[in-house]
């Protein structure tokens, strides 16, 4: 717009909605079969998904997003305290965040 690249984003098109899919076209590092494999479970492990698998997202924490706070029922936070990796720190950040209530709990 104007001489300037404008970019835009969100605007996923799924393959079967596409005008043209050219499978096998090149040689690639994987098969259209174990790539249609990868996006089904990336589909399934989306983080926050009602009903789903929960995956991680990174960090030392072996609980992330699967521990709920018995008070309110929300989904713990993990945090990192300490210098370097630092140690995770589960919290209940919802009702500070959200109507700046003091947290249920942290540990």
């Amino acid at each position: 717009v104007d001489g300037r690249v404008r970019k835009s984003y969100g605007h996923y098109k799924p393959a079967s909605e596409s005008a043209v899919v050219l499978k096998d076209h090149h040689e690639g590092y994987i098969g259209w079969s174990e790539y249609e494999r990868n996006q089904e479970l990336l589909a399934a492990n989306a983080y926050g998904k009602a009903g789903g698998v929960k995956s991680g997202r990174g960090g030392r924490a072996l609980l992330p997003g699967l521990i709920s706070c018995g008070r309110c029922g929300r989904r713990l936070v993990v945090m990192y305290a300490g210098r370097g990796q630092g140690y995770p720190v589960y919290r209940c950040e919802r009702g500070n965040l959200m109507m700046a209530q003091a947290r249920c709990m942290s540990f």
